[in-house]
């Protein structure tokens, strides 16, 4: 029939583009609904600080890191020491700075965040933390080792921590401590005190000199039986007034003291007997031999206070109408209209200030080796300050 043979031909038409549609997918192969698309992690890594660096404790540290994702992009990167989270940046490039860092040793790591969650943490830094930082080259190169405490450090120890017999070359202390480094094993032998940061012992002439060393607080005065900051040192801890007997308990006998360190904004009084009596000096800085001052092996007792004009009354109770010590005098006294200075050599070019009993300055000027003009002053008592390269002398005066 008609009907029939057109219904037979539409479906051999359908079934042949059905077999043509299946033999064409067999030759092409299938294709997907949907695309499979996977996920590449992260890519992180600290590039500062390297391993194995050592610094000082209060230190401020930044810590930076490279990251990248292949197929998406770096949503965040997070900085931790021993999994404890320091900190999150969000922003390229990628850092974060750990300030005042306390003694100890520390595995640093990074871990970055992609759009899409996959994270990634880097391989570990190792940090140490400690009073001072040795290192066995010239600016702070080479292997770098921490010592963690106040203490006496003999050849064993150093070496036990990389720095062999004569191998250290550079260091940095932190700030309130001291290093005496010394020659030869056991504290023994020519010594220096180093303090801060030392990118060459060259300088000191101690490069590859080290065998033992002491480190110690600094203080607010450091003591010195030896010129040249050598010897066993004794470290005076605050303001205050030391006797004899307090002296020898840190292991400075009597008349014995030959040079000093003072801190900045304090100032140290010498006395030549104990209890505060005899001839007196007055040291602010550094002296590196007191005998430039006559005053080698001669302090028996002192006095540590901040530099202020507050410090003028008890200077004023300590002070010799006539004198401030051997090489240093007046006269008349009391004065009226000049006041005649004899003073030692070293001291011309010096400055000198005259103060009130409340502290105030009244006059000043330069010691050139003549009379002081004090006509204009009332009467009344005066201290009068000469300094000159750190030494400052004091005593009293009256005028009428």
């Amino acid at each position: 029939m008609k009907t029939q043979s057109i219904t037979h031909s539409l479906c051999d038409n359908i079934r042949l583009i059905l077999s043509s549609a299946l033999l064409l997918g067999g030759l092409m192969g299938a294709v997907p609904s949907q695309a499979q698309v996977t996920n590449t992690p992260p890519m992180v890594r600290i590039t500062s600080p390297s391993n194995r660096t050592v610094i000082t404790v209060g230190s401020s540290l930044t810590i930076n890191a490279n990251a990248a994702d292949a197929n998406g992009t770096v949503r965040k990167v997070e900085f931790y020491q021993y999994g404890e989270l320091l900190g999150t940046d969000t922003t390229a490039p990628y850092s974060y700075t750990w300030a005042n860092v306390g003694s100890g040793t520390y595995d640093l790591t990074a871990k970055a965040t992609d759009n899409a969650g996959a994270t990634t943490t880097s391989e570990k830094v190792y940090l140490t933390v400690g009073v001072a930082a040795l290192y066995n080259n010239c600016s702070y190169g080479g292997d770098g080792s921490a010592i963690r405490s106040i203490g006496d450090y003999g050849l064993s120890y150093l070496q036990a921590l990389g720095i062999n017999e004569n191998d250290l070359s550079s260091l940095r202390v932190a700030p309130g401590y001291e290093i005496q480094l010394f020659a030869e094993d056991n504290f023994q032998g020519e010594s220096i005190v180093v303090v801060g940061d030392n990118d060459c012992l060259t300088a000191r002439s101690f490069d590859n000199k080290v065998s033992s060393i002491r480190v110690r607080t600094s203080g607010l005065a450091t003591l010195y039986p030896d010129c040249s900051y050598s010897g066993r040192a004794a470290t005076i801890p605050a303001i205050g007034s030391y006797s004899q007997v307090y002296l020898q308990a840190l292991g400075l006998n009597d008349n014995v003291l030959s040079s000093l360190r003072v801190a900045s904004g304090y100032e140290v009084e010498l006395f030549a007997e104990d209890d505060y009596k005899g001839a007196s000096i007055v040291l602010s800085g550094n002296t590196s031999c007191l005998g430039a001052n006559g005053w080698n092996d001669r302090a028996s007792s002192l006095k540590v206070r901040a530099v202020s004009s507050h410090s003028v009354r008890p200077a004023l109770a300590a002070a010799h109408s006539q004198a401030g010590g051997p090489d240093l005098g007046v006269y008349p006294n009391p004065a009226q209209t000049q006041l005649n200075l004899h003073a030692a050599e070293a001291f011309v070019g010096g400055e000198v200030r005259i103060r009130d009993l409340v502290g105030r300055q009244v006059w000043s000027g330069s010691y050139q080796g003549v009379a002081l003009p004090v006509a204009g002053l009332k009467a009344g008592q005066y201290l009068l300050e000469l300094s000159h390269a750190g030494t400052i002398r004091r005593l009293c005066f009256a005028k009428q």
